[in-house]
């Protein structure tokens, strides 16, 4: 019988793309849970949140929420503050893993680059990735999704509910850090 040996760095090509997978399904339930909050934030039902906010952009989702707050003198909660940053950088990764694909030497993932569709040399991006990386954006999209899911019942609770429950919410420690940060 002939034993066929998987290529150099299969298992870590196996176990990027497990976590990728997993990765873009978290990704897509923190979106819902962004429009969800948008909507609470903006006051309207969910049937004109859907005509609303359908296909909306996660970085034009987080600025219109930044907007109503600002708008309505709402204070901006520090978890809810850090989230929303924290997603946006995360959704800069994600695009540019989705549209742009990954990178392999030797079968293992190194970076992610728009190197071909750039217009010019300076809009070139480079970003680091790897299962380690895909891993801890998706530990962190876990907390971004508590606190922006949190946050959505906030326009439906007194001052005082929310104080009580959820004011002293700790602001998030995250693992992924982008590589220019």
């Amino acid at each position: 019988m002939i034993k066929i040996r998987p290529a150099k760095g299969y298992e870590e090509t196996r176990e990027y793309f497990l976590q990728l997978g997993r990765f873009i399904h978290q990704f897509s339930g923190v979106e819902a849970n962004l429009q969800e909050t948008l909507a609470a934030f903006a006051g309207v039902t969910p049937e004109t949140a859907r005509a609303l906010f359908s296909g909306i952009r996660t970085s034009d989702a987080i600025d219109r929420i930044r907007k109503i707050h600002k708008s309505n003198e709402l204070p901006m909660h520090a978890a809810l503050d850090a989230s929303l940053k924290q997603l946006g950088i995360i959704a800069i990764t994600r695009n540019m893993i989705v549209h742009h694909g990954t990178e392999f030497d030797d079968g293992i993932p190194s970076h992610v680059t728009n190197f071909r569709t750039a217009i010019t040399i300076s809009s070139v991006q480079y970003v680091p990735v790897s299962t380690e990386i895909i891993f801890q954006m998706s530990l962190d999209l876990q907390s971004i999704s508590w606190h922006i899911g949190i946050s959505s019942l906030r326009p439906r609770m007194s001052v005082q509910e929310w104080q009580s429950t959820f004011e002293n919410e700790p602001v998030p420690q995250w693992r992924y850090i982008p590589p220019n940060k």
